[in-house]
C-alpha cells in the first residue's frame, strides 16, 4: 500500500477544519440550549423536589440526592418503606487514592442526611435519625412518622445550592459576624468546630498549602488517575453517567464549555487547569477559608455530623448570597501520605494549620461573595439509587 505523507500545511488545514467543525457543532448545541447547564435528564432531579410533591417517603429522597458530595460520586443507596428510610454507603463509588479512608464519602453521606432531614417535614413527616446503626455499610436509619407540614427555613435552598468554583468578589470581604453565624449552625454539637482563616497571613498559610497540595496530587500518577476517572468530558457522557465532574460546572464561557464537551481534553490538560484555577482564581479570591475539625477524623460518626453541618452552612450561605466551595487538597494529600507510607509533608502542614493536637481536620473550604452564578451538577435518577 502506498504511503501517504501529509504536508505541514495539509496537517494544519485538517486540524483547523476539525476545530471549525467542532465549533460549528458547539454553536448549534449552544443555540439550542443543550449546554446551558440544566438541560437533559442528567439535570432533571434538580426540578423534581418541591414542597408540592406527594407526601411519601420517596419525596425526601428526591431532596437527599441533591446534597453536596465528593467528586459528585453520589455514594448513596436508599432503602425506602412507608415508615423508614435506610441509607447505605455505596463503597463501589469511591475515589480510590483520593479518599483512601472514605472520609469524604461519609461527609457526602452526611450532607444527604441533612437534606433528607430538612425535606421530611416539608413533605409531612417527622423523622428520628440514628447514625451508624450497625448494619454493614449502613450509615443512617431514619424513622418516619406522619406529622403536619412544616417548612424548615433552609429547605427552600435545597434546589438552589450548587458549588461555586469561580472567582469571588475581592472587593466585598465576608465579615466575622457572618462567619460566626455559619459556625453557630453547629448548634450544641461541641465536638465539631470550625477553624477560620480570615486575616491575610492566615489566608496565605492555608492558600499556599492548598496550592502545593494540588501540585503534589497531580504529580502523583495514582491520585491524578483516580480523580480523572470521574471526569465526564462530553455532553453524552454527562447524560449517560449522570455523575462525576464536568466542564459544565467549571468557571468558563458557555461557548468554551460547549467546545470542550465536543473535543474531550486529556488528563494532563485537566490537571494543569485544576492547578491553574486553584492558584490563580480560587485561592486568591477567597474571602476566608475554614476547616471543620473533630476529635477523630477517622470516625464515621464525626464525618457524618460534619457533612450535616457543611450542608446546613452551604444552604444558609445560598440564602444569604454567599458562595462556598470545598477545598480539601491538603487533607486529601495528607491521607494519601498516611495510606501509602509517604513522607508526611502535608500531614505535618495540616496539623500546623489546625494548631491544636486535640482536633483533626475533616473538611476544608473557601467562601466569599460570588461574581457569577454557580452551575448545577448532574444527578442520577432516584430510581437508580433506591433498592428493595
Amino acid at each position: 500500500m502506498k504511503n501517504i505523507t501529509l504536508s505541514r500545511r495539509a496537517f494544519i488545514f485538517c486540524s483547523a477544519a476539525s476545530v471549525v467543525l467542532a465549533a460549528t457543532r458547539a454553536h448549534a448545541y449552544y443555540g439550542e440550549g443543550i449546554l446551558e447547564g440544566e438541560s437533559g435528564p442528567a439535570f432533571a432531579p434538580w426540578h423534581e423536589w418541591s414542597p408540592d410533591l406527594p407526601t411519601e417517603p420517596l419525596s425526601a429522597v428526591r431532596a437527599a440526592i441533591l446534597a453536596a458530595n465528593p467528586h459528585n460520586t453520589q455514594p448513596w443507596i436508599f432503602h425506602v418503606s412507608d415508615s423508614r428510610i435506610d441509607l447505605f454507603a455505596d463503597t463501589s463509588r469511591n475515589i480510590g487514592s483520593f479518599d483512601p479512608f472514605f472520609r469524604e464519602m461519609h461527609v457526602g453521606l452526611g450532607c444527604a442526611i441533612e437534606n433528607l432531614a430538612l425535606a421530611a417535614p416539608v413533605n409531612g413527616y417527622e423523622c428520628r435519625i440514628e447514625l451508624m446503626p450497625g448494619a454493614a455499610n449502613q450509615v443512617a436509619e431514619i424513622a418516619l412518622t406522619r406529622a403536619s407540614h412544616t417548612k424548615p427555613e433552609l429547605a427552600s435552598a435545597i434546589t438552589k445550592r450548587h458549588t461555586n468554583r469561580g472567582a469571588y468578589d475581592t472587593s466585598s470581604p465576608v465579615g466575622m459576624p457572618t462567619l460566626d453565624a455559619l459556625a453557630a449552625l453547629g448548634g450544641d454539637d461541641s465536638e465539631l468546630r470550625i477553624v477560620w482563616f480570615k486575616s491575610s497571613s492566615e489566608r496565605s498559610a492555608l492558600g499556599d498549602a492548598t496550592i502545593a497540595a494540588t501540585q503534589a496530587i497531580v504529580a502523583d500518577d495514582d491520585q491524578s488517575r483516580a480523580s480523572f476517572e470521574w471526569m465526564r468530558r462530553t455532553y453524552d457522557d454527562v447524560q449517560r453517567y449522570r455523575d462525576g465532574l464536568t466542564p459544565l460546572v467549571q468557571p468558563a464561557s458557555r461557548f468554551t464549555i460547549a467546545i470542550s464537551q465536543l473535543i474531550p481534553t486529556s488528563r494532563s490538560v485537566v490537571d494543569k487547569y485544576w492547578v491553574a484555577e486553584t492558584r490563580d482564581t480560587q485561592v486568591p479570591t477567597a474571602s476566608a477559608f475554614g476547616i471543620i475539625v473533630a476529635p477523630d477524623s477517622r470516625s464515621n460518626l464525626y464525618r457524618l455530623r460534619a457533612g450535616r453541618l457543611w450542608q446546613r452552612m452551604h444552604l444558609w450561605a445560598v440564602q444569604n448570597g454567599i458562595a462556598m466551595q470545598p477545598l480539601n487538597q491538603i487533607i486529601e494529600r495528607a491521607e494519601r501520605e498516611q495510606n501509602a507510607d509517604l513522607d508526611p509533608v502535608f500531614t505535618r502542614r495540616t496539623a500546623a494549620l489546625v494548631g491544636d493536637a486535640r482536633w483533626q481536620p475533616v473538611m476544608a473550604f473557601r467562601l466569599g461573595y460570588p461574581t457569577e452564578d454557580a452551575k448545577p451538577s448532574a444527578r442520577r435518577a432516584v430510581a437508580s439509587v433506591v433498592v428493595n
